[in-house]
C-alpha cells in the first residue's frame, strides 16, 4: 500500500466500497422484489382457484334449480303415471318434445331423459336414448330415494364429448316414480371457466372429477385420458384436497394451487412453471445487476476526472517546494480556485512572497537601509522576530546617535515646540471631548430603540405561537374528521359487497322466472316461487341500497367539515407566518441598531484615546521642556558612548572624534512621539516653562562641530 501512487490510494477504497454498496443493494432489492413477486403469484393462484369453486358451485346450484323446476311438470307425470296403458304413446311423444325443447334452449345441456322406477328410459330429448337401462347407476339409485344426485365425468354416448350426469327424483304424488337426469357438457362449463384463466405465460387452470380424472383443461388430449392419481404430484392433491404444492415434471418445476368443491368433489387448480411466473424477477436480477456495474463504471471515471486534476495541483505544489529548497523565490503557483487546494496554493505563494521579502529586507539592511518594517506572518515566525529584533536592534542603536545628535542641535527649539503642542493639544481635548458627547447622546437614543422592537418583537412571538397551538388544534380535528370518513368508506364497501351478491342472484332467479314465464300456463305453480324470491331479493336490494344512500349523505357531510377544518387551518398557519415576518423585520432593526451602538462605541473609545494621548504628551512636554537645557550635556556623553562601539574600516582603535558618513534619513522625533523619561533628572529650582523662563541658573551653550567632544 505505502508503495501506491496517492491516485491509487484515493481510488481503490472509493471504488471498492461503491461496488459492495451497490452489490448489498442490488440483492436486497432483488430479495425484496422476488419476494413480493412470490406473494403476488401465491395471492393470485389462490384468487384464481376460489373463484373457480364459487363459479361452479353457483353453476351446479343453478342447473340443479332449473333441473327442478322443469321435473315439476305435469306432462312428465302423465308419461309416468300412463306406463303400459294404451295410449301412453302420445304422452311420451309430448314429454320427448318438451325435453328436447328444454335442452334446445340451453346450450349447457347434452341431453335430458326421464327414467321410471326400474332404470329404463321411458322418455329422452334424444330418441337413441330410448329403452336404455341405468339403474345401475349411482346417481340413479340416489334419485329414487328422494336425493339429488350427480355422475363422474364420463363420454358422451350420443356425442362423444365428456359430460357429467344430475339427477333429480319425480314424485308425482307422495312416493317417487321416477328420475330425470340431465347431461351437462363439460365442453362448455370449460369454455366458460377454464379456458379463459391466463397465468403467466403458458399458466392455466383444470378441473378433474373426485376420482382424479382430467374433466376439464385447456388441452382436450388429456381429458377423460389422464388421471392425476396416477401422477405423486396428484395423489398429493387428491389426498390434501386444499392447498398448494410445488412439483417437477418433464423436468419443469410447477406451481400448483388446488381446492375441492364441496357440492361436487371436484379438485379444481390452477398453476404454472415457477420459472414463467418468477420471470419478471429474474428479469429484474439481471437488470439490477447491469445496472449496478454500469453505475460503478460511470462512478469510476467521475472519481478519475475529479481526482486527476487534485494530483495536478498537488504536482505542481511539490516542484515549487522543490524549487523554493534549492532557494529560488521567483516562482509562484497561481491558482485559480476557489476550494481546499486554491487555499494550499494561495498558502505557498504567499509563503514565497514572505520569503521574497525578508530577502529583500536583508538586502536593504546590508545597504544600510534600517527603515524597513517587519511584519510577523504569525506569533510562531521565527525568522520575522530574528529581523525584527535585528532591525529594532540596529534603529534603536542608529535612532539614540540620530536622536542625541538632534537634541544637542535643536535643544534649544524644543521650548518652542512643547508650548505649540500644549497648545494643539489642548484644542484636539476640546473636540474630543464634543464627539464623545454626541455619540454617547446617539447610543442612548438607538439603545431606547432596542428596548422598544424587542419589547414588540416578543408580543409578535407569543402571537405566532398562539397562532400555531390553534392550527395544530384544528389538524387534530381533521385528521379525527378524516377517520370517520375512513369508517364510513368501509360500511358503504360491506354494503356495496352486499347489493353485488344479491344483485348476482336475482338475475339468476329472473332467467329462471323468464322460463317458467314462457312455459307459463295452467302449470305456473313454479313461476309463483321463483317470483317470490325475486320480490324478497328486491326488498333486500332497496334495503341496502337505502343505507348506501344515508351512509354517502354522512360521508359527504363528513367531508365538508373535514374542508372547513382545513380551511381554519390555512389561515392560521397564515398568521403565523405574518407574525414570523414582522418579527424578522424587527431582528434585522435591532441588529442594524446594534451595528450603530458599536460604532458609537468605538468613537468613545477614539475619543478617549486621544485624549489620553493628548494628556500624556501635554505632560512629558512640560517635563521634557524643564530638563531640556541639562540633557544637552548627558545627551553629548551618551553619543560619545555609543560611537565608541563601532569600528571603522581601515583602522584598528575607536576614534574620538567619529567620521560622519552618509545615513539613509530619519524622521526627527518629536517630543510628543517619545516616551517620557524613566526617571526625571534632579533640578536645582522647580521645573516648569515660567520657571525655565526666568529662573535659568545655567547658560544656554551653542555648539559647534570642534567643540562637541569638550562637553
Amino acid at each position: 500500500m505505502k508503495a501506491l501512487s496517492l491516485r491509487l490510494r484515493i481510488l481503490l477504497p472509493i471504488i471498492i466500497l461503491i461496488i459492495l454498496g451497490i452489490g448489498i443493494l442490488t440483492t436486497l432489492s432483488t430479495r425484496t422484489t422476488s419476494s413480493i413477486i412470490s406473494e403476488i403469484v401465491i395471492n393470485q393462484l389462490e384468487t384464481i382457484t376460489q373463484n373457480l369453486a364459487t363459479q361452479v358451485t353457483s353453476w351446479i346450484t343453478d342447473l340443479r334449480v332449473d333441473i327442478k323446476s322443469q321435473g315439476k311438470r305435469e306432462i312428465y307425470r302423465d308419461v309416468l303415471m300412463n306406463q303400459g296403458i294404451l295410449g301412453n304413446d302420445y304422452y311420451v311423444e309430448n314429454a320427448n318434445k318438451s325435453l328436447k325443447e328444454f335442452v334446445d334452449s340451453y346450450s349447457v345441456y347434452d341431453s335430458l331423459t326421464i327414467l321410471n322406477e326400474d332404470g329404463i328410459a321411458i322418455a329422452s330429448s334424444e330418441p337413441k336414448l330410448m329403452g336404455i337401462n341405468l339403474s345401475d347407476r349411482d346417481y340413479f339409485k340416489e334419485g329414487m330415494q328422494g336425493r339429488a344426485g350427480m355422475s363422474n365425468t364420463a363420454k358422451s354416448k350420443t356425442t362423444g364429448r365428456p359430460i357429467f350426469i344430475i339427477s333429480e327424483p319425480l314424485v308425482p304424488f307422495e312416493n317417487v316414480a321416477g328420475v330425470l337426469i340431465a347431461a351437462i357438457e363439460m365442453d362448455k362449463f370449460s369454455e366458460k371457466f377454464i379456458i379463459p384463466v391466463k397465468i403467466g405465460h403458458e399458466g392455466y387452470a383444470f378441473v378433474t372429477d373426485k376420482t382424479g380424472m382430467m374433466s376439464a383443461n385447456p388441452h382436450p388430449d388429456t381429458i377423460l385420458k389422464e388421471n392425476i392419481s396416477d401422477f405423486t404430484w396428484g395423489k398429493e392433491i387428491m389426498t390434501r384436497q386444499n392447498g398448494m404444492i410445488t412439483y417437477t415434471m418433464d423436468g419443469v418445476e410447477k406451481l400448483v394451487d388446488f381446492r375441492t368443491e364441496p357440492t361436487t368433489g371436484w379438485v379444481i387448480a390452477a398453476g404454472a412453471a415457477t420459472s414463467d411466473m418468477f420471470s419478471a424477477a429474474n428479469s429484474l436480477t439481471i437488470r439490477n445487476i447491469i445496472t449496478g456495474v454500469i453505475v460503478v463504471l460511470v462512478l469510476a471515471v467521475v472519481i478519475i476526472l475529479l481526482i486527476r486534476p487534485i494530483i495536478s495541483v498537488l504536482n505542481k505544489g511539490v516542484a515549487f517546494a522543490k524549487e523554493i529548497q534549492q532557494g529560488d523565490l521567483s516562482g509562484r503557483l497561481h491558482l485559480d480556485r476557489s476550494d481546499e487546494l486554491g487555499q494550499l496554493g494561495a498558502a505557498l505563494d504567499t509563503m514565497a512572497d514572505s520569503l521574497q521579502q525578508r530577502a529583500e529586507l536583508a538586502e536593504a539592511i546590508a545597504e544600510g537601509d534600517l527603515s524597513q518594517d517587519v511584519t510577523l506572518a504569525s506569533p510562531n515566525d521565527v525568522l520575522g522576530r530574528a529581523l525584527r529584533s535585528m532591525t529594532d536592534r540596529l534603529n534603536d542603536i542608529i535612532s539614540q546617535i540620530n536622536a542625541a545628535s538632534e537634541q544637542i542641535d535643536s535643544g534649544s527649539g524644543q521650548v518652542s515646540d512643547s508650548a505649540q503642542d500644549l497648545s494643539q493639544g489642548a484644542t484636539q481635548q476640546a473636540s474630543a471631548i464634543e464627539e464623545i458627547g454626541a455619540s454617547l447622546s446617539e447610543l442612548a437614543g438607538r439603545t431606547q430603540e432596542n428596548a422598544d422592537n424587542a419589547a414588540t418583537a416578543n408580543q409578535l412571538a407569543n402571537t405566532a405561537r398562539d397562532a400555531a397551538n390553534g392550527g395544530s388544534s384544528q389538524m387534530q380535528q381533521m385528521v379525527a374528521a378524516m377517520q370517520e370518513i375512513n369508517a364510513s368508506g368501509q360500511s358503504i364497501s360491506k354494503i356495496i359487497k352486499t347489493i353485488d351478491e344479491i344483485a348476482f342472484q336475482t338475475n339468476l332467479l329472473a332467467l329462471n322466472a323468464a322460463v317458467e314465464a314462457a312455459r307459463a300456463g295452467q302449470h305456473g305453480k313454479g313461476f309463483a316461487v321463483v317470483a317470490e324470491e325475486v320480490r324478497n331479493l328486491a326488498a333486500r336490494s332497496a334495503k341496502a341500497a337505502r343505507e348506501t344512500a344515508d351512509l354517502i349523505e354522512g360521508s359527504v357531510q363528513k367531508g365538508e367539515n373535514g374542508t372547513a377544518i382545513a380551511n381554519r387551518t390555512a389561515a392560521a398557519l397564515e398568521e403565523i407566518v405574518a407574525g414570523i415576518g414582522k418579527t424578522a423585520d424587527l431582528v434585522g432593526e435591532i441588529a442594524a441598531s446594534s451595528r450603530e451602538q458599536s460604532d458609537g462605541l468605538a468613537q468613545v473609545n477614539n475619543g478617549i484615546s486621544q485624549i489620553d494621548e493628548v494628556t500624556q504628551r501635554n505632560t512629558a512636554g512640560a517635563e521634557e521642556s524643564a530638563a531640556a537645557a541639562e540633557e544637552l550635556s548627558s545627551q553629548s556623553a551618551h553619543m560619545r558612548q555609543l560611537l565608541q562601539q563601532f569600528k571603522l574600516r581601515g583602522q584598528g582603535q575607536t576614534t574620538t572624534r567619529p567620521v560622519v558618513t552618509a545615513l539613509p534619513q530619519q524622521p526627527v522625533t518629536k517630543p510628543q512621539e517619545r516616551k517620557a523619561p524613566a526617571q526625571k533628572p534632579q533640578l536645582a529650582e522647580p521645573s516648569g516653562w515660567d520657571q525655565v523662563g526666568q529662573k535659568a541658573t545655567k547658560p544656554i551653550i551653542a555648539l559647534d562641530d570642534d567643540e562637541f567632544g569638550k562637553y
